[in-house]
């Protein structure tokens, strides 16, 4: 984000000849690590998200699809970093452009085309991993609730892929002679990257945000706790549930065991050894 800032405070979104050559250089090398570190960036979520797929599915079979499409992601990520590292040779020709002419270059339309295509297969093949499995469950109101939403924002995420993967054919010419304005046609692809990788973010961070929905909505989500309570009766204070605590004195006093034995034997009673009087007696 701090690259792609600077590409916007150096001109990214205008067309080229309403820059300088200084703002077009810079945007160029702003651009080159902002694409690297999306490549680590997006690769590390998928991976993220695959890791919680293991933790939530147990049949053997959907986990080796799991290990399955993790190691595609890991190795298409490694490949999309080496591409990008072998661009050109030298790499200074990458946002040089008087180097180009000497410098041997790798087709980018080609490579961001399929590049785009992987980010996107591998995107719907994780939704459609879950969501076949997902459905086969039996849950809550509530639990399907939020993995309704869930869904929604994997498929958004792959929806903002595929829109990439078309921007990409639009931003860099088929031909190296056409006069490439990058500044201008490549906005729309950054917009679709940056708002693939914060969906996926999004995604991979909302089962870590779950205890949440105690405190912002108690309501809503009653805990285990108190779910098997009688309607309209309290629960106990968790103090006064565990039988182990010592229960605190009194303040005011009170008579010890011996006091209030003694003040029993003072009180008179009456005599019970002797007969009663028989009332029929004249």
């Amino acid at each position: 984000m701090v690259f792609i800032y600077f590409q916007v405070h150096y001109g990214d979104g205008r067309h080229l000849l309403a820059l300088t050559m200084q703002e077009a250089d810079n945007i160029a090398k702003m651009n080159f690590p902002a694409v690297t570190l999306w490549t680590f960036a997006i690769t590390g979520t998928k991976i993220s998200i695959l890791l919680q797929y293991l933790h939530l599915f147990q049949l053997r079979k959907t986990t080796r699809l799991i290990w399955l499409l993790m190691v595609i992601v890991m190795l298409g990520g490694l490949s999309t970093f080496g591409v990008i590292m072998t661009a050109c040779i030298p790499i200074a020709a990458v946002w040089n452009p008087d180097l180009r002419s000497r410098a041997k270059c790798l087709n980018q339309r080609l490579f961001w085309q399929i590049q785009s295509a992987f980010e996107a297969a591998t995107c719907w093949a994780m939704l459609g991993l879950l969501i076949p499995t997902m459905w086969k469950l039996q849950l809550s109101r509530v639990k399907r609730i939020g993995i309704i939403a869930l869904l929604g924002l994997s498929s958004s995420s792959c929806i903002s892929s595929v829109l990439r993967m078309k921007s990409a054919f639009d931003a860099i010419p088929e031909s190296a002679d056409e006069v490439h304005d990058f500044t201008w046609t490549g906005i729309m692809a950054t917009i679709y990257a940056v708002s693939e990788l914060h969906t996926a973010i999004i995604c991979c961070s909302l089962p870590a945000m779950m205890p949440l929905r105690f405190i912002m909505c108690p309501c809503w989500f009653p805990s285990r706790r108190t779910s098997g309570l009688m309607p309209g009766r309290a629960p106990l204070p968790l103090a006064l549930q565990d039988h182990k605590l010592v229960v605190a004195r009194p303040i005011l006093p009170t008579p010890s065991m011996t006091d209030a034995t003694a003040q029993r034997d003072r009180i008179p009673r009456p005599d019970v050894t002797q007969p009663a009087s028989d009332s029929s007696e004249p």
